[in-house]
């Protein structure tokens, strides 16, 4: 005997189709600014300082806003990632050293997710996930 199959979920330009194992599916609310700008990596590689400074500056000055109202700022790009959470804070003030402390790439940020859903499920969490804090499920896309 078939079972019938499950309705696809609508998640704008993809589909979801759940499965018969469990599975939990979370939304999760992202923002861009508009006036977000490239992290400037490639300027910081190059020695372009002054202008990788002046880039830092100006993403600094959005993304502070979101860090102190409890928003979590995840990079998509691996190198902004780095740039944001090791080469701001060298290059710019305390400002940036708050927003490098609230940053990671888009992969840690889902496996803290996945750590935050067993210690739900399981009452636990393994001493190696306890390393990976948020304070908002929040995200800024950089």
């Amino acid at each position: 005997m078939r079972t019938p199959r499950q309705p696809p979920i609508n998640l704008g330009n993809s589909r979801y189709t759940p499965s018969k194992s469990p599975q939990c599916f979370i939304a999760i609310a992202v923002y861009v600014h508009p006036d977000q700008q490239p992290a400037g990596m490639p300027l910081v590689a190059v020695g372009a300082l002054t202008a990788a400074r002046r880039m830092a500056a100006m993403n600094v000055g959005l993304l502070v806003e979101a860090v102190r109202q409890c928003y979590h700022i995840v990079a998509t790009e691996p190198s902004a990632a780095l740039c944001v959470t090791h080469e701001y804070p060298i290059l710019l003030d305390d400002d940036a050293r708050l927003v490098a402390q609230h940053t990671s790439d888009a992969c840690a940020y889902i496996w803290h997710l996945h750590m935050k859903l067993l210690a739900l499920a399981y009452g636990t969490v393994p001493d190696a996930a306890k390393l990976l804090t948020t304070r908002g499920e929040e995200l800024f896309v950089t």
